[in-house]
């Protein structure tokens, strides 16, 4: 199941995904909508240490809800992404669209 912390950092939204990403799920989709009614800076922070979908769906569907978010024009953060993850990043030449962090700890520091 997707947890979804949100905060503001230095005026920027930030979205944490935990545990999943679904792009269909609706908590997700109604907290990404509210930021962009605001006119704040969103960034939406993927713990790709705990992200079931990978292991359970595979690396292409992850790659693909990354896609279906990037269009709702965060800016996205890979948190943790292992050697694995990044090599298919880079394979399906899609690394450019998105940063990625070793730990959340320099993903706040980052903001």
């Amino acid at each position: 199941m997707q947890r979804i912390i949100s905060q503001t950092v230095n005026d920027k939204k930030i979205i944490l995904l935990q545990g999943d990403v679904d792009t269909c799920d609706q908590r997700l989709s109604r907290r990404l909508q509210s930021v962009q009614r605001q006119g704040k800076e969103c960034h939406v922070w993927i713990d790709c240490g705990s992200v079931e979908c990978i292991r359970q769906l595979g690396v292409c569907h992850f790659i693909n809800q990354l896609l279906v978010l990037r269009n709702t024009n965060p800016h996205i953060v890979l948190v943790q992404p292992d050697p694995v993850l990044q090599q298919a990043l880079a394979v399906c030449k899609v690394d450019g669209l998105f940063t990625c962090i070793p730990s959340l700890e320099q993903a706040y520091l980052g903001v």
